[in-house]
């Protein structure tokens, strides 16, 4: 490590080794470099305050430390001279969750352009002291951990000691400043967790040929490589040019369109379960994506006069539609599958967790696949159509796209436990993961500004005309964009297909169904019924994908790849996917289980919100405390204490702050934020809504509707 005072001796001599990388509009230095800070939180009162106390900044190999923020500035000067940084002549820098340092630095830095997702939470930032930020965290979706552990292959040391992530070397409970001594052991978890990112970047330099080949994002590397397979073929690009949307018709596809289900039943929550089996989908979204067909260009509305027109549509076309069920009422006493949010309820309802039971009116948006899994689950007096019948061509997804997304799960297949692949496998996992969510990327995203003057609260709001002027610029581009490759509709229907699959299964399992999360299923074993559904399903889907093989002119058991010790592995497969001893669930993401890994008893859980870990722990010591099950603990309205939580709040400071600050030493010093953001532990409450609780004493037979 260097003082900060140490730029031009250090980098002086070698900054004219450096080389560049032409784009059309600056130029970017082909080196690593990297940014990070250490910071204390504290709470007096109802205020709330941070500062940073200890600074780090490498670039190539060197890493610069400062405690305060003017050698902070006057470092980025310097460096700024030295390496001749402007805007046509630019240095990547990169920082493992850029939200949270830009919150500190951004009234240090002259930021021009700020690039964000969403408020607060920057992707990109570029100052004019020639510095580009960018969000590591979002390019590897690893922790820093992780990245050292999964992700780097050649540059695993520095100085002769491996490169890792220094766990446990700094106590981040302990009230710091600037003044703070810090321990040698304290100032190698701050320098390594710079080296770990110059290390990783200096890689996917050398890997993408060029710091400006690197994508921002994690799913920039499988857009990358699914748009140079596709954009070579001719007629890729003549059917992409013809399968364009409309503004109104974007609106429609936005209603239409639902993630993935989770939902547990009602009958069995806040009981627990014993010999509780959960079973899989291999690769669900990826797999209908192979098998399926999907809309291939619109074909002209259609307005059926019965409800037998309307199925033998549905037969034929992709479609959606505008319906009103009328009387609406669940058949199927252990699941209810349509989600209260994605409808309009008029009069009496009955609600299980966020979905619906009975509605006397619901009008929602749904596809054909949609409509299926409705009819199974639920029944009405009377439907009526609220629109015409939207339809689609369709057809299977193009052989140049269906054949990286089996190369993609022909990778995470063969090379899971494969020495010196673990990178290799981490990244064919992640892209795999990653190909649907591209394809239903939004088109049209509100516009996140941020200004020197106002932070992220623009003091002015856009005009309707406005917003509509934006829209259907929005769409207009992505109409005429050569690089465009996807056709967002795909990306509707992959979700409709795989829902409609697990709804067939939970249908399966019966009265022993115990739980669903989006590809999964649990239940209580044995379980005949359920067994002879799965083999027929993986039998069908056999079927499917004999018939896509054959139609992209593919090998017929490419579909079929074979892990490291030659087992097969079918795409789309329900496969098993472990044993619970013991299980209980509250809800949606919420559920505790008790399993044998390794002739070893262990619990889990799993809790929206909470550190898995963390949470585990704590129910296992308040059990061994209180001398009751774990299942005991995991209970309604269960409270973690912030010390045990593991769960950060954050808190925004846009103004300046200052005094002076007493730290763990009993030493006081000045410090000065021009704005921060204090983490303090939080506590944890998990609850069920009142609405739920009173449904659940329905079912059990505790109150009646009408109460």
């Amino acid at each position: 490590m260097y003082s900060w005072e140490d730029v031009e001796k250090v980098l002086g001599p070698e900054v004219g080794n450096y080389s560049h990388h032409n784009t059309p509009k600056w130029k970017g230095y082909n080196i690593p470099a990297a940014f990070d800070i250490e910071s204390s939180s504290w709470e007096v009162g109802e205020n709330k305050y941070a500062t940073m106390y200890h600074w780090q900044f490498g670039v190539n190999t060197h890493v610069f430390v400062g405690r305060r923020w003017g050698e902070f500035v006057e470092f980025i000067s310097r460096l700024t001279n030295i390496m001749h940084l402007g805007t046509k002549n630019r240095l990547a820098v990169y920082v493992h969750n850029l939200a949270y340092e830009f919150q500190f630095v951004q009234h240090w830095l002259q930021f021009e352009e700020v690039f964000a997702v969403k408020d607060r939470k920057p992707v990109r930032c570029y100052c004019e002291e020639g510095l580009e930020f960018r969000d590591s965290l979002i390019l590897t979706q690893f922790s820093l951990d992780k990245v050292a552990k999964d992700l780097i292959r050649k540059y695993k040391t520095v100085g002769g000691e491996e490169i890792a992530k220094q766990v446990g070397e700094l106590d981040y409970n302990l009230l710091r400043h600037s003044e703070s001594p810090l321990t040698p052991q304290e100032q190698k978890y701050c320098a390594y967790d710079i080296y770990i990112l110059l290390a990783y970047i200096q890689e996917q330099i050398e890997k993408e040929g060029g710091i400006c080949n690197i994508p921002m994002t994690k799913t920039g590397y499988v857009r990358r490589r699914c748009r140079n397979a596709c954009l070579q073929s001719d007629q890729y690009k003549k059917l992409i040019r013809g399968l364009k949307v409309t503004l109104q018709e974007y609106k429609e596809l936005k209603m239409v369109f639902q993630g993935g289900m989770t939902h547990a039943n009602a009958n069995i929550v806040g009981k627990p379960m014993e010999n509780v089996r959960s079973k899989d989908f291999t690769s669900s979204y990826p797999a209908v994506m192979v098998m399926e067909r999907f809309p291939m260009g619109r074909a002209p509305d259609a307005h059926p006069k019965s409800k037998q027109e309307l199925w033998d549509i549905m037969q034929n076309y992709c479609c959606y539609f505008l319906v009103e069920f009328v009387n609406l009422r669940s058949k199927i006493p252990w699941e209810h599958i349509i989600s209260e949010s994605k409808g309009v309820i008029k009069g009496a309802k009955v609600i299980d967790n966020g979905r619906v039971v009975s509605a006397q009116s619901l009008t929602m948006w749904v596809t054909e696949q949609d409509y299926y899994s409705i009819h199974d689950f639920y029944t009405c007096d009377f439907i009526r159509l609220k629109s015409s019948v939207r339809r689609y061509y369709k057809e299977y997804l193009p052989t140049e796209l269906v054949s990286v997304v089996l190369d993609m799960y022909s990778d995470k297949t063969t090379l899971k436990g494969v020495p010196g692949k673990e990178e290799d496998y981490a990244s064919s996992k992640a892209d795999l993961n990653s190909c649907y969510g591209m394809i239903v990327t939004d088109i049209i995203n509100d516009k996140i500004v941020w200004t020197p003057q106002d932070g992220w609260d623009p003091k002015t709001t856009p005009t309707k005309e406005e917003i509509e002027k934006d829209e259907a610029d929005q769409i207009n581009k992505y109409n005429r964009s050569r690089n465009r490759f996807l056709y967002y509709p795909w990306g509707v229907w992959v979700t409709a297909y795989a829902r409609r699959n697990l709804c067939r299964g939970i249908l399966a399992c019966g009265e022993k169904y115990c739980y669903a999360d989006t590809d999964s299923t649990k239940y209580n074993y044995p379980n005949d019924q359920y067994e002879f559904y799965v083999a027929k399903y993986n039998n069908e889907v056999k079927t499917k994908m004999l018939a896509a093989m054959k139609h992209h002119g593919f090998e017929e058991d490419r579909w079929i790849p074979k892990t490291i010790k030659g087992k097969v592995k079918p795409l789309g497969y329900w496969d098993d996917d472990g044993d619970n001893l013991e299980f209980k669930t509250l809800g949606a993401k919420r559920y505790f289980r008790k399993f044998e890994e390794n002739g070893k008893i262990k619990y889990e859980v799993t809790l929206a919100g909470s550190n898995k870990w963390k949470t585990t722990q704590f129910i296992l010591d308040e059990s061994t405390r209180l001398g009751v099950s774990p299942f005991e603990v995991f209970e309604n309205n269960l409270v973690i204490p912030p010390d045990r939580s593991g769960k950060l709040g954050h808190h925004y400071v846009d103004a300046p702050t200052g005094g002076k600050l007493t730290d763990y030493l009993g030493n006081a010093a000045s410090w000065y934020e021009r704005s921060s953001c204090a983490l303090l532990p939080i506590e944890f409450t998990m609850s069920m809504s009142s609405e739920f609780v009173d449904y659940l004493m329905m079912v059990n037979g505790q109150m009646s509707v009408d109460d």
